[in-house]
């Protein structure tokens, strides 16, 4: 039963993910002014407050997580909260025309996605090790 809840709450959140994906990759061939630069991806930088729910554990509220730039392609994921033990994430990401910062479609270590108009970000964790905790975060830009 407990195996059940983890995959059905794995399965809304990545449904979540991409749904949310495909509402920034949408395309519209009336758009009068397309944007000519994709940005940086400085935009993602920064501390987040929101809520982490650790699959197959506990929802914890208010936590913060900081995001730090590595290169010009590649973000860090940290959990400030030391301890809960969450696994360090480094993921490639682009810029999607000024809409937000976006994971690259084959990344392993997880789906980030930030959205520019709210300073939202969301985030799930991919198992990439033996014995890491897989993740989800949702929160806001501080």
């Amino acid at each position: 039963m407990k195996r059940d809840n983890k995959l059905k709450s794995f399965f809304a959140i990545c449904f979540l993910l991409v749904g949310m994906s495909f509402l920034f990759a949408s395309c519209s061939k009336d758009e009068n002014n397309p944007e000519q630069d994709s940005g940086s991806i400085d935009e993602v930088v920064g501390t987040f407050k929101g809520t982490i729910d650790i699959v197959g554990g506990e929802k914890k509220f208010n936590e913060l997580v900081e995001i730090t730039k590595v290169s010009n392609n590649k973000v860090k994921i940290t959990a400030k909260n030391t301890g809960l033990n969450l696994p360090v994430k480094e993921v490639q990401v682009y810029n999607n025309s000024g809409r937000g910062v976006l994971t690259e479609a084959s990344e392993p270590q997880g789906v980030l996605v930030y959205t520019t108009s709210n300073k939202a970000l969301s985030f799930v964790t991919k198992v990439t090790a033996e014995g890491e905790e897989m993740y989800s975060f949702e929160g806001t830009k501080q």
